[in-house]
């Protein structure tokens, strides 16, 4: 006699990974990570047009600065 319990669909059914279990939040911190990743690009093309027009050379220190404001 068959075990009813080996039957079910359930059963047989694996968990989902984790990639799909929790798609959402992956795509959610993609684009997370764009957007401060495009935000600290633009700031530094914006920087460096900011001390150009000062007439003074761009410093990463002083750009660390203006960007953590």
């Amino acid at each position: 006699m068959p075990n009813d319990e080996d039957n079910r669909p359930a059963a047989k059914m694996t968990p989902p990974s984790v990639w799909r279990a929790y798609s959402y939040a992956w795509i959610t911190l993609g684009f997370f990570i764009i957007s401060i990743v495009g935000h600290w690009v633009f700031g530094w093309f914006a920087y460096l047009d900011e001390q150009q027009a000062l007439g003074q050379p761009p410093e990463f220190g002083g750009y660390l600065i203006e960007m953590s404001r």
